[in-house]
Order: structure tokens, then C-alpha cells, then sequence
């Protein structure tokens, strides 16, 4: 990620899309934070897995940009630097506000709901 960006989270853009997909997620910034690890990942990545839940959505999020943008991040447990470098060398083409605002307008417009543990509808 380019240091001159808004942070993924900031984005007053990705903000807008995010709180036009439909999902029982109250607070926007974690709604925010779901859909850009649901563009920025695969289903059952374990490196996303092991940082989201040891860090929530938004702090694992942030961690990632930190350390795209070079900035020092703490040790996360379950999660080696090592692997941390080779995800984000996977993730760093999808950090890109526009693009996961794109596909969160996309997604609203198709009637896609989003689903995650920090909201009423999780399974």
C-alpha cells in the first residue's frame, strides 16, 4: 500500500460502500474491516484466520496496512513473521480501497448479505 493512501478503514469511499451491503453487523467499522478481509483473502486462508482471530477484524486489518506501509507491527501469536511476509506479498495487491469498494457496491446492488461472527444473523 502506497503511504500517501487512506487507510483501507478511513476510506470515506469503501465507508460508503460498506453500509450499503446488507448485514446484521452494527458498527461500520467492523463491517468495513469483513468485507476488505473478504476481498483481500481466500476462504480458509490461515494466516488471515489466525491474525483475525487473535487480533478482531479491524486490529488485524490495520496491523496488515502498518506493515505494508514498512511500519513495525507486534508478534501475533500463531503467526510467524516469515508467514506474515509471504501473505502479505498475496495481499498486497488487493490492499486497494477502490477495488473492495467496488465489489461492496456490487454486492449491494446483487442483494448480497454479509454474515460474520460480530453480528445477529451468525449461524
Amino acid at each position: 500500500m502506497n503511504e500517501s493512501k487512506t487507510s483501507l478503514l478511513g476510506d470515506p469511499g469503501l465507508r460508503r460502500a460498506a453500509e450499503r451491503v446488507a448485514s446484521s453487523v452494527d458498527d461500520p467499522e467492523v463491517l468495513t474491516a469483513r468485507i476488505a478481509w473478504s476481498a483481500l483473502t481466500e476462504p480458509g486462508e490461515g494466516v488471515s484466520g489466525r491474525l483475525v482471530a487473535e487480533c478482531g477484524p479491524v486490529a488485524a486489518l490495520q496491523l496488515v496496512e502498518d506493515l505494508a506501509a514498512g511500519v513495525q507491527t507486534p508478534d501475533v501469536p500463531g503467526v510467524t513473521a516469515r508467514d506474515l511476509e509471504a501473505a502479505l506479498g498475496r495481499w498486497r495487491p488487493r490492499l486497494d480501497a477502490l477495488m473492495i469498494a467496488t465489489l461492496a457496491e456490487s454486492g449491494a446492488r446483487a442483494g448480497l448479505t454479509v454474515l460474520a461472527p460480530e453480528g445477529r444473523d451468525w449461524p
